[in-house]
């Protein structure tokens, strides 16, 4: 039994993935008609339920293995990718790791480091990688293990100075 594919990007919801060639031109086409903004929803998420001969468990708290790719869009800075394998742990995009004390506002009101954001270009090439071969953690592009990150490289969106953010953190949007 194949995994199962759900899809929550842009205006494609549900299962299967939409092509790579119909998820193409949300990368290359003009800011204005990428799928950040379409629904006011700047989040994306590509998901394989119960991989590795897993798909037959109904749930992951019963040992099935899911597979995700998340995305946060920004019309100015690219996209942060964040990718996650049940018990194989959580990986973000490379960027610019000197703006990582520099936040970007989500819509839905997250902090997310400039830092782990890169040009679309870049992140389609996570994203087809994602889609061509079924949750593959792409090598095109570069990651960071989520492990390293310190607790606050995630504040709070109602942090102040002293619980989350440090003196000089800019936050953008």
């Amino acid at each position: 039994m194949k995994p199962k594919q759900m899809t929550f990007f842009g205006d494609h919801f549900g299962t299967p993935w939409p092509s790579v060639i119909a998820l193409e031109g949300e990368f290359f086409s003009d800011v204005g008609e990428r799928w950040f903004t379409k629904g006011r929803n700047d989040t994306a998420s590509f998901v394989l339920e119960g991989v590795d001969g897993t798909s037959h468990i109904s749930d992951v708290t019963k040992g099935r293995l899911d597979i995700s790719l998340d995305l946060w869009g920004h019309p100015s800075h690219g996209v942060f990718l964040l990718y996650r394998k049940t018990g194989s742990g959580v990986y973000s995009s490379r960027g610019d790791i000197s703006k990582m004390r520099t936040f970007v506002r989500t819509l839905h009101g997250d902090l997310r480091p400039l830092g782990l954001f890169v040009p679309f270009e870049t992140a389609w090439l996570a994203v087809r990688d994602f889609v061509e071969h079924e949750g593959l953690l792409s090598p095109k592009i570069a990651w960071i293990d989520n492990r390293t990150f310190g607790t606050d490289t995630f504040p709070d969106p109602h942090a102040t100075v002293g619980d989350g953010l440090r003196e000089g953190d800019i936050i953008v949007r």
